[in-house]
């Protein structure tokens, strides 16, 4: 179960994060189904849900193991935006989101 909100919670937030990137940048779908307010509606529902998600996690789980699953995010924001708004990160951003991944696991171990 609570792997599950894990994954809900990071697809909750990257959703959250692209759809408002699509309500800020009217240039990346050139034809929008629906106004800009809509995705920034849905940007800021996403991360709403996200932040009751990670609620419930921090009661479940103690700080020094909800902590580092958080970094998922950071790469589940990389995938949505190379899926959906066919971006190509750098071999820098990944590497760097790599080493923060990895730093944020040397700190949980460490304590």
């Amino acid at each position: 179960m609570t792997a599950l909100l894990f994954v809900l919670n990071a697809a909750a937030f990257a959703a959250g994060q692209l759809l408002l990137k699509l309500a800020m940048s009217p240039h990346l779908l050139a034809p929008k189904r629906w106004p800009n307010w809509c995705y920034f509606a849905g940007g800021i529902a996403g991360l709403a849900v996200s932040f009751f998600l990670s609620l419930g996690l921090l009661q479940r789980l103690e700080l020094s193991y909800f902590f580092p699953l958080q970094g998922a995010n950071v790469f589940a924001v990389i995938l949505g935006s190379m899926i959906f708004l066919r971006e190509r990160p750098s071999r820098p951003l990944l590497v760097g989101a790599l080493l923060v991944a990895i730093g944020i696991g040397l700190v949980s171990v460490s304590s």
